[in-house]
């Protein structure tokens, strides 16, 4: 927590104010500090620390201090406009002006309709995206104590079943009419050409396939962090296939680049051109291709068709 000092380097003005995170890249929320900033640009100010603080009242009496020992007031020396402290901080629960009032349906609308309007433009979009790449996004880098707290707030808040905010309850027809409009022309079910089933191995070995990701948690009993963890108390997810009116899908050039050659049961050699038809005779999952064994086939060789593929 600390009292900052930013100053223009073209006309000497200067503007105090306080951060909590002390964060290098925080130059303050004023007006007019930002409304200087846009006209000189950030590169024509230096930011510097004026004091360290122990917490919030501290540093809110600090503020106000270094506001009134500078005169950062006076328009003609720096861009201040009040006195310091966050008042706001007061202002919560009943202190709140607001408190216990709502906005009638009439400024709902207003806020609705302008917030319409408000759309980010493409500089805004590239600085957001910079600024969550790789190891600036707060949802990659995760401790394993983190990952499990959020493993067990998933499982508490499991909204399935006996737990769902919607249990005992039904959609209005107005909502149902709303959502089959959005739903118009799109396909969805095993009609959607991105419906995925999943592969599942029991802790017994049994290989399953369950069609939807609510279908796996509901069998297994198991969070949505089971799908990028892979396993949960000995169920691992082993594969995922896309299917399309209950038949897998399989990339049009993938399925004629190899000849398999595989061993059936009994010892018979089979040989293939195509993995859709392995499927079809053997009744098996694309992860037959990966584990290169099925209830007794097994893969022994695969040789490319067309190097020109």
């Amino acid at each position: 927590m600390i009292i900052y000092k930013i100053t223009n380097l073209i006309n000497n003005k200067f503007y105090i104010g306080q951060d909590i995170k002390n964060d290098p890249k925080y130059f303050g929320s004023g007006k007019l500090i930002n409304s200087a900033i846009k006209k000189y640009g950030i590169e024509n100010f230096k930011k510097e620390i004026l004091e360290f603080c122990t917490d919030e009242k501290h540093m809110d009496e600090r503020e106000i201090f270094w506001i009134k020992e500078l005169d950062a007031t006076n328009r003609k020396i720096a861009y201040n406009i009040c006195e310091g402290g966050k008042s706001y901080r007061t202002m919560r629960g009943e202190n709140n002006a607001r408190f216990g009032k709502h906005h009638s349906e009439e400024t709902k609308n207003i806020i609705r309709e302008k917030r319409k309007l408000q759309k980010m433009s493409k500089e805004q979009k590239d600085v957001l995206r910079e600024k969550w790449k790789g190891e600036g996004n707060p949802g990659k880098n995760k401790s394993k104590e983190t990952i499990e707290k959020l493993r067990i707030v998933a499982k508490e808040l499991n909204r399935y079943g006996e737990t769902s905010s919607m249990i005992g309850k039904k959609h209005s027809d107005e909502t149902k009419k709303h959502w089959s409009e959005i739903r118009k022309g799109k396909n969805t079910g095993e009609s959607n050409a991105t419906s995925v089933r999943y592969i599942i191995e029991s802790p017994e070995g049994e290989i399953i396939k369950i069609e939807t990701k609510k279908a796996v948690m509901n069998f297994i009993g198991c969070s949505e962090f089971f799908f990028s963890s892979k396993k949960y108390k000995n169920y691992k997810l082993i594969g995922k296939e896309k299917i399309h009116n209950n038949k897998i899908i399989i990339d049009k050039q993938e399925d004629e680049y190899y000849t398999y050659y595989i061993e059936a049961p009994n010892g018979e050699e089979l040989i293939f051109n195509k993995k859709s038809e392995i499927i079809e005779k053997i009744k098996c999952s694309l992860y037959f291709f990966k584990s290169k064994k099925f209830k007794g086939y097994k893969i022994i060789n695969r040789i490319v068709k067309n190097n020109n593929l």
